[in-house]
Order: structure tokens, then sequence, then C-alpha cells
């Protein structure tokens, strides 16, 4: 984390968050960063597993909870996963 998204937080433009509530208990947000690069956040904040139908694209940078096989259409409870697109 501190390695790819730190860097980029100085990168952020104003007013550049958007996020989306899933099953009433999961998270997407998205920031926009300058140069086009987008950092996203797939959480579930709750303890039951969240089926997740939208997954964001791009490079995974750091997950917890999610299928061995490494998909990440169900999260177990208190998981999130990072990614960088762009």
């Amino acid at each position: 984390r501190h390695r790819e998204i730190v860097p980029r937080i100085q990168r952020l433009t104003g007013e550049a968050a958007q996020f989306r509530v899933l099953n009433d208990r999961g998270l997407l947000a998205t920031w926009q960063l300058n140069g086009g690069e987008r950092l996203h956040l797939l959480a579930n904040l709750s303890d039951q597993p969240l089926a997740v139908t939208t997954v964001p694209g791009g490079v995974v940078l750091q997950a917890t909870g999610i299928e061995p096989e490494g998909r990440f259409d169900r999260m177990a409870g208190w998981s999130a996963a990072w990614f960088l697109e762009g």
C-alpha cells in the first residue's frame, strides 16, 4: 500500500471520488487520479459474505478475504480489495 497507493493519493483531483453501495453492506469506491489512472476500493463492510456483480478492472494491489481462486465475485465478511486501473 505504501509503495503503490500513498504516492498516488497526492495526485487526486478535486471532487474525484465516486461510490456505490453494494447489497446494503458492500462498497465500491473509485478515485480519478491525474494522468488518467483510477484507484478502486471494493469492500465488504459486514460479517456476512457478499456477492459481487461489478468487479473493477485493473491490477490488484492488495486483497483480503477473496475466494481461493482469486475471484472477486464473492467476498468474505470484513474484506477488501484495492485495484489500480489505467
